[in-house]
C-alpha cells in the first residue's frame, strides 16, 4: 500500500508539473516562446514543487494505534458550498484535486498509524456547527479533535473558553509556510490564538474574493479587456464605474428594469461581496496597536467617502444590479443570483470568489477573465481583498486529551497539503483547469498576494463594524457619522469582550 500511495503522490506532483508547463505554452503565442522557455519554465515548476517537498515538517515519529481523529466540519448546504472536500477523499478518482487530498490523508495516517474520522454537521442554518460543537465541548464531551467552520460564528464561539490556544499546541510550527502569516498575525492577541488558517484546507484559496468579466460582452461594447489597465494601477472604483454604468439592455422588451431578466454591466450582492470593499479599498476595521491589540480605526474621513461612492455606484446606474435584500422578487437567493446572471450571459462583470470556478463556470459556454476587486484610487500601494466568512477557519476544542497528537496530526496535515493539495488545487486546477487565459493566472496570484485579515472581521459576530457597507447600503443610508456615534460604545464593549477573553484564558 505505501508504494501505491507514494507513485500516487508522484503522479499528482508530475502532473502539476505537466499542465502548468502546457498553461505556459500557448502556440499562438508571438515573441520568444520556444523549445529553451518551454524548458524553463518546466524546470520552474518542478524546482518549485521540489523546495515545498524538500520543506522539513519537523515532527517526531510517532504511532498513535490506529486512532480515529475526528474533525467537525459543515454541510454543502449551499451552491458556493464544498467544505467536505478539503478534508476528505473517500477512494482516488481520477480528479486531481480529490487525488491530492487522498494521497495527503494516506500518507500522514500511515506514517502516524491512525485515521481521519469527518464529522458532518448539518449547516442550514449556518450557526448549528458551531453552536453543535460548543454545546458538546461546555458539556465536557470528548467528541471532537478539531473543527474547521464560519469564521463569523466561530469567533463568536471563542468568547465562551471553548478553544485552546494555538501556541500551547506541542508541534504547532507558525514560522512554516503552510501557515498563512498574516491571519495567525491578526489572530493572536495577547501571545495567544484560539484559530488558525493554513493549508489543511484548500478553502482557503477557494473563498477568496475577486471579479469575473465576460470577453464576449466586453468586446460587444467596445471595452478592452481590463488586464494592462489592472496592472498600470488604472483598475480604480472610478474606472470600473465608467465601463459598466451604461451597459444594459432590455431584453424582456418590457420597457422596466428587471434583475433577473435583463443585461447588465455590473452585477453584485449586497452582502459579503460588498463588504469586501471595506478591505479592497484599504480601509480596515481594526490595526494592531504597539502592544498588539486591535482598535478600532474605521471613523476617518476615508470611510464617508467609500460609502457615498458605493452608494452612488449601487443606485443611480441602469448599468448596475446590485442585489440588496437577500433574494430576487422571485425568490431567488442573492447566494445564486450573480453567478447565476454571468453564466446566462447576463452579466459583464460581476463580483464572486474562486470557487465559482469549478462550481459554477465548468460549463460557461462564453470566454471569462478572472480580476482583483479594484483601488479605492491610483494612490494606494497594492490590489487588496479578504477571505469570506466560509473561509476555514481552525480550531482546537480545550477537551482534547493529548494535545501532542493533536498538534502533530495537525501540522503534518497541514505540510503535506501544502506540498500536495495546493499545487494540485492552485496550479493545476484553478490556474490552468478552471482558467480560459494567461493573464487569469497572473491575475489570481495578483489576488491571493493581496489578501489580508481584519480582528475585526473574524471576531466580528455580528456585533462589530465589520459589515456596515452591508448594513447601511441595504437602506440607503449614507450618514455614516450618525451610524458610528449610535454603535460606538456598544462595539468597542464587543471587542473588550474578545481581548478579555484572551486575556483570560489558562492552559
Amino acid at each position: 500500500m505505501r508504494n501505491k500511495i507514494k507513485a500516487a503522490i508522484i503522479f499528482v506532483l508530475v502532473t502539476v508539473a505537466i499542465l502548468v508547463l502546457a498553461s505556459c505554452s500557448d502556440p499562438a503565442d508571438s515573441g520568444d516562446a520556444g523549445p529553451a522557455s518551454e524548458t524553463a519554465a518546466e524546470e520552474t515548476t518542478l524546482d518549485e514543487l521540489e523546495s515545498r517537498a524538500a520543506i522539513p515538517d519537523d515532527l517526531p515519529e510517532e504511532d498513535f494505534g490506529g486512532y480515529l481523529f475526528r474533525i467537525a466540519t459543515r454541510s454543502d448546504e449551499y451552491s458556493i458550498c464544498d467544505h467536505l472536500g478539503d478534508l476528505y477523499a473517500e477512494q482516488l478518482t481520477g480528479d486531481v484535486i480529490s487525488d491530492a487530498v487522498f494521497n495527503r490523508n494516506r500518507k500522514v495516517e500511515e506514517r502516524f498509524n491512525f485515521k481521519i474520522k469527518p464529522i458532518v454537521i448539518d449547516s442550514k442554518d449556518e450557526a448549528n456547527p458551531t453552536n453543535v460543537f460548543k454545546r458538546s465541548v461546555l458539556a465536557g464531551d470528548d467528541e471532537y479533535d478539531m473543527i474547521i467552520d464560519h469564521m463569523i460564528h466561530m469567533g463568536m464561539a471563542g468568547l465562551s473558553h471553548v478553544f485552546y490556544n494555538w501556541y500551547d499546541v506541542p508541534h504547532i510550527n507558525f514560522e512554516k509556510p503552510w501557515w498563512v502569516d498574516d491571519a495567525t498575525t491578526k489572530l493572536t492577541i495577547d501571545g495567544k490564538s484560539f484559530f488558525a488558517i493554513g493549508d489543511l484546507s484548500y478553502n482557503s484559496i477557494d473563498y477568496t474574493y475577486c471579479m469575473f468579466f465576460n470577453k464576449r460582452l466586453l468586446t460587444d461594447y467596445g471595452i478592452e479587456q481590463p488586464y494592462k489597465t489592472v496592472r498600470d494601477r488604472g483598475w480604480t472604483i472610478d474606472y470600473l464605474i465608467s465601463i459598466t454604468k451604461d451597459v444594459y439592455q432590455d431584453l424582456n422588451s418590457n420597457q422596466q428594469v428587471d434583475e433577473e431578466d435583463d443585461l447588465f454591466g455590473f452585477v453584485s450582492n449586497g452582502y459579503s461581496a460588498t463588504v469586501t470593499y471595506t478591505w479592497a479599498f484599504d480601509n480596515p476595521v481594526t490595526l494592531p496597536d504597539d502592544e498588539g491589540y486591535p482598535q478600532l480605526v474605521l471613523n476617518n474621513e476615508k470611510t464617508p467617502a467609500i460609502l457615498e461612492k458605493l452608494n452612488s455606484f449601487f443606485n443611480d446606474y441602469t448599468g448596475v444590479s446590485v442585489l440588496l435584500p437577500g433574494a430576487t422578487k422571485s425568490g431567488k437567493s442573492w447566494v445564486d443570483y450573480v453567478p447565476d446572471m454571468f453564466t446566462d450571459g447576463r452579466a459583464m462583470i460581476i463580483t464572486g470568489m474562486f470557487v465559482y470556478t469549478r462550481l459554477h463556470f465548468r460549463d460557461f459556454e462564453d470566454d471569462y477573465g478572472i480580476l482583483p476587486y479594484p483601488l479605492w484610487d491610483e494612490k494606494q500601494k497594492e490590489y487588496y481583498t479578504m477571505l469570506d466568512g466560509h473561509g476555514p477557519l481552525m480550531g482546537i476544542p480545550v477537551t482534547v486529551q493529548d494535545t501532542k497528537r493533536t498538534g502533530i496530526i495537525v501540522e503534518a496535515l497541514s505540510a503535506e497539503g501544502y506540498k500536495l493539495v495546493t499545487p494540485a488545487y492552485y496550479d493545476v486546477a484553478l490556474k490552468t483547469k478552471f482558467t480560459r487565459d494567461e493573464e487569469s493566472a497572473e491575475m489570481i496570484d495578483l489576488v491571493l498576494a493581496g489578501r489580508t485579515f481584519d480582528f475585526g472581521y473574524m471576531y466580528d459576530g455580528w456585533n462589530g463594524m465589520a459589515f456596515y457597507l452591508q448594513t447601511m447600503l441595504t437602506q440607503r443610508n449614507t450618514n455614516f457619522a450618525s451610524f458610528y456615534r449610535s454603535n460606538e460604545k456598544r462595539v468597542l464593549n464587543y471587542y473588550s469582550q474578545v481581548i478579555e477573553a484572551y486575556q483570560e484564558y489558562q492552559q
